[in-house]
């Protein structure tokens, strides 16, 4: 489990370092808003099925003397299959941004455990307020998302593929409720707020940094004199020599 300090070092880490962000975007004071929290999820397992017909071109090029010559092979593709997913999460609290939570995963699911009081010590506790049957159909999109995946994987050998028939269904074989670990940076720059995530086991942080203009005209200001003055000195050079 990642704590307090860890997670303030990641951030410095990820965003510190880039260009044109404010000043105090990962001072001390301003990391005071960081908060850790238990996210509630729901986690299915499903199967998915997919049948798949279409046709796949591969195409040959050479040169026989003055000619350039094609060559295009036709095939009929047909593939039928499933994949088994096991704990395919989706978020269930409002309050926290679905796309975040995407971005912020994997999470490590062979080491979920019960769980255990200590384990809120620095954390908040979020409750669910989305229920299983209206969070499904995201794990379905989920899991024919990664299924295409897979799909096109079959497929890449081929120059081209041309599709007939497509369908992907997924069913809930099974499903779980549990909390996974985020940390939550809030920044207010502007009148905006700018929010940065951390995944309080693995550490993978997202979030994009405001730019302060006035960081990024002082750069530009000090390149343009830096160049002026350059060919200023080029300039005098010439005239002595």
């Amino acid at each position: 489990m990642i704590d307090r300090k860890e997670a303030i070092e990641i951030i410095r880490k990820n965003f510190a370092k880039k260009m044109f962000i404010p000043k105090d975007f990962c001072s001390t004071s301003s990391l005071e808003s960081l908060q850790g929290r238990y996210v509630p999820f729901w986690m299915y397992d499903m199967e998915t099925h997919v049948h798949f017909e279409g046709e796949g071109r591969k195409i040959r090029t050479w040169t026989e003397g003055d000619y350039d010559c094609t060559e295009t092979s036709i095939y009929r593709l047909v593939r039928d299959f499933n994949v088994n997913y096991d704990k395919i999460p989706v978020d269930a609290s409002k309050n926290m941004p679905d796309e975040k939570m995407d971005l912020v995963e994997p999470y490590k699911y062979t080491a979920l455990g019960k769980f255990r009081s200590k384990y809120l010590s620095g954390f908040q506790a979020e409750i669910y307020d989305e229920n299983k049957e209206e969070l499904l159909p995201g794990a379905q999109k989920k899991a024919k998302k990664y299924t295409e995946g897979y799909l096109d994987e079959y497929n890449n050998s081929y120059s081209s593929v041309k599709t007939a028939i497509k369908k992907v269904d997924s069913k809930e074989m099974n499903s779980y409720y549990t909390f996974l670990p985020v940390w939550r940076y809030v920044y207010r720059y502007q009148g905006t707020n700018y929010e940065f995530f951390v995944n309080g086991q693995t550490g993978k942080a997202i979030g994009t940094p405001p730019t302060s203009k006035a960081r990024m005209f002082s750069w530009f200001a000090a390149v343009t004199f830096s160049l002026f003055f350059l060919a200023e000195m080029i300039l005098y050079f010439l005239e002595v020599a």
